[in-house]
This record gives structure tokens, sequence and C-alpha cells, in this order.
């Protein structure tokens, strides 16, 4: 990995050009070997990338017979839509993006794909939670709402890490999708068969991190995200413990 100075006509860079990668970190632009994670050399694509990418695939061909006044309707919603690049500069996605994305997320929901370009909802998310944690079975992790009911037209989306070290503050590209919560769901919400399905049992005191992502059940679009973490406890604690601290929120 090595530092990146830019210079002349070149204001920023991210994503990939040939064998190198550039990203952003906090001491400014790296640049590194092109890598595809959980793949061999030559590359193949994974099962889940293979799903993706079929998923992805499925929506398109269902883009290319639209009648051209539903693929307006897209657009002029489009342009609606305020987004932010790499570069933290905005921009209005295409119609066609903007119909990826939401038919997408309703195909993450267990939702069917629509044609017709919706009118935007407000998306009521869930402002905050903790993850509780324990070494009981079936209750070792738990989104603990405080008290709150998340609104009937909202599923959560429940992303997670793997057990990371203690000391590590964030945990970037190692989120995968666990487990989904369902509209109007009280109080709590257990997520221990998604996540010990995918991944192993952390060892004590490592550090999970849980991402929320509120998406409005009939049409995609997706509200705030909310983040926390906590410690999995190690086998001397037998009660576990909730972390008190601040949920960072996206909107």
């Amino acid at each position: 990995m090595a530092l990146v100075q830019l210079s002349g006509n070149l204001e920023d860079i991210n994503g990939s050009i040939g064998n190198l990668a550039y990203a952003h970190v906090r001491a400014g632009i790296v640049s590194k070997k092109k890598s595809y994670p959980g793949s061999v050399n030559p590359f193949t694509p994974s099962a889940r990338q293979v799903g993706m990418r079929d998923e992805f695939r499925i929506i398109a061909d269902k883009w290319k017979t639209l009648l051209q006044t539903q693929r307006d309707g897209w657009d002029a919603l489009a342009k609606t839509i305020i987004k932010q690049n790499p570069f933290n500069k905005d921009y209005h996605p295409s119609g066609f993006t903007l119909y990826i994305e939401l038919n997408h997320n309703m195909q993450l929901i267990g939702r069917s794909i629509y044609d017709d370009a919706p009118v935007k909802p407000t998306v009521i998310g869930l402002a905050a939670f903790k993850l509780v944690t324990s070494l009981t079975p079936g209750q070792q992790l738990k989104i603990d709402f405080g008290g709150q009911t998340s609104n009937a037209q909202t599923v959560h989306l429940v992303y997670a890490s793997p057990g990371c070290s203690p000391g590590v503050r964030y945990c970037r590209n190692q989120y995968r999708l666990v487990s989904l919560i369902p509209p109007a769901t009280s109080n709590y919400y257990y997520i221990d068969t998604g996540y010990f399905n995918y991944f192993t049992t952390p060892g004590g005191w490592s550090k999970i991190f849980i991402k929320l992502i509120s998406i409005e059940k009939n049409t995609g679009f997706t509200g705030i995200s909310t983040f926390n973490y906590n410690f999995y406890p190690g086998t001397y604690n037998q009660i576990g413990f909730s972390h008190i601290g601040l949920n960072f929120i996206i909107g």
C-alpha cells in the first residue's frame, strides 16, 4: 500500500484503474494492488457474487420491457433525488439506476419488482438501538429498540460484522446482511440464527458491529442508517452486558 499525492489537473481519485485500487483513508489517498476478496487466482466469482449478479440481471432485463412512458416517469423521479459521489459532490442518478436500486432493495426484503415510478415516501426508521449480548443459546445477539416499535411500513436490514479485535474502531467492508426485522416489531429482535449461519462464534470479548438500514416496504426507498456495537462475552461472563454509547446515524 502506498500514500498518493495528487498534482496537476488530477484533483481527486477513487476506485480502480487497471490493477491498482485507490481509496480515501484518514491520512489521505492510498493505492494498492487490486484484489478480489474471497476468490482464488485466477479470479473465480463466489456463489454469493454470482447470486448478486443474477439479481441485478433480472431487474435490468425487466427494465428493457418497460414502456417509454414508464421510463420517463423514472427519469422524472430521479431528477428529484440527490446523492453524493465518493468526493462528496451532489448528483442526480439516472432513472435506470434508481429503478435498479429500489427494485434490488425490494428483492432484499422479499417483495416483488415493480414497474411504475412511485411517489417518494417518508421512511421512518429506528432512531437508536443497542446490541445486547449474552451466552444464552438463542438469545446471544439481541437488537434492543429501547421500548420502541418499528414502523408498520418499514423493514430493517440487519448488517453485522464478524467478531473483530476489541481495539478496532470501525469495520468498513466487513458488514454482511444477516437478518431482516419485520415491520411493527416491538422492543427487540434476536438475530442469532442469521448471524451464526453466516459467521462462526466470535472469540470472547470480540467486538461486533451492527448496521440497521431502514427500507420502506412498498417502494424500496431507504431512510436512516444507524450503527452501534458491543462485545461478545467471554465464557466467564454468564450474563453479558449492553454497550451504552452513541448511535451513529446517517440520513
